[in-house]
């Protein structure tokens, strides 16, 4: 009997072990299943609860009254509503030069709030002469310009850090933001953004980047366009799809929509951005090592048909008429002085 009672021993402590190890993986699995069933309890809590989705009533002035600290960095984004049903969302259209598209950037108040501001003030628009860096007007470029200043008011103090967030550049760093109008006819031919003068790179260094806001709709033509930039592959480009447009019928559009959105002559085949009220372009005029990027050329198509608003933003490489600036400049305006005060008097005394 003895041989026997070893062999069942051990079956014994089998079976005891294989029922501990399944009544482990049945407390496990009731745990799981209970976790789906809280999950599931809590989604439809939410569903039921339609304030979940929205918010405080006003999420801008409720964000706006909190006591920020000097540390703390706060951007105000356009709220949903504002932008009467579009989406904001970023795309990627080329990687030389680097070219981001951040589509419903302003809301159709803001960029009217622009245009409104700027338009009793046009002027014809000028360029940076190459060899002195001073303004002059030029065939180049034909539109009508004005310049704000920056933090202008509340709303263009808003954008102004919206960019300083989207372009992860200080906000200290950008220039005035520039409102253009081209009427019919009327383009900027190809240029470069950054500087090939040495006088303008003493005021804040080179412009690194471009954002380029695009205040309203364009019937045909002005788009902006890159002769040399690189189109990402097919594989890489971004689709987005607008579901309630597209279930309403509206994404494929008639014949008439599909003429109007083909691109005019002067950007078919290239690396172009259409015009489309609220959208905004960034683009980087030195590669990531810093060095001047020649696939940044860019222009303004002619407007075809309409007339195009934008809004133009250059962020420079240091800060840029900020009270540091400033400060660097006046010690080096006060240096200069006495350097001269000491000549004059060696050639005084010399005399």
């Amino acid at each position: 009997m003895a041989p026997r009672d070893g062999p069942r021993g051990r079956g014994t402590a089998r079976t005891t072990e294989v029922r501990s190890r399944a009544s482990s993986f049945a407390v496990a699995f009731a745990f799981l299943l209970s976790l789906i069933a809280r999950a599931r309890s809590a989604e439809e809590a939410v569903v039921d609860d339609a304030s979940s989705f929205e918010g405080p009533a006003d999420p801008e002035a409720e964000a706006l009254s909190k006591a920020w600290g000097p540390e703390e960095t706060f951007v105000v984004l356009p709220r949903l509503a504002s932008l009467h049903g579009e989406t904001p969302w970023i795309e990627q259209i080329s990687w030389s030069p680097r070219a981001q598209v951040y589509h419903n950037f302003l809301t159709p108040e803001e960029c009217d709030h622009l245009i409104a501001i700027a338009r009793p003030k046009m002027s014809v628009a000028s360029v940076v002469d190459k060899k002195t860096g001073a303004s002059k007007p030029s065939d180049v470029r034909t539109s009508t310009g004005h310049f704000l200043r920056r933090a202008e008011d509340p709303v263009v103090k808003r954008i102004e850090e919206r960019i300083a967030a989207f372009a992860m550049v200080p906000e200290d760093h950008g220039e005035g933001v520039q409102i253009l109008r081209y009427e019919k006819d009327q383009k900027y031919d190809p240029h470069f953004d950054y500087f090939q003068d040495d006088e303008n790179v003493k005021h804040g260094g080179q412009r690194v980047a471009t954002v380029l806001m695009y205040l309203s709709n364009v019937e045909r033509g002005g788009e902006t366009v890159f002769p040399h930039g690189e189109r990402l592959a097919k594989e890489y480009e971004a689709v987005f799809v607008d579901e309630n447009r597209e279930a309403s019928g509206a994404a494929g559009g008639d014949d008439e929509t599909r003429k109007k959105r083909f691109p005019s002559a002067c950007a078919a085949g290239k690396l172009h951005v259409a015009p489309k009220k609220g959208s905004a372009l960034l683009f980087w005029s030195v590669d990531p090592t810093g060095h001047d990027d020649p696939k940044s050329l860019h222009g303004g198509c002619a407007v075809e048909r309409g007339e195009k608003w934008t809004a133009t933003k250059w962020l420079r490489h240091g800060p840029y008429g900020a009270e540091r600036e400033q400060r660097e400049k006046a010690r080096i305006r006060r240096a200069r002085e006495l350097e001269s005060r000491d000549d004059a008097a060696a050639g005084a005394t010399s005399v």
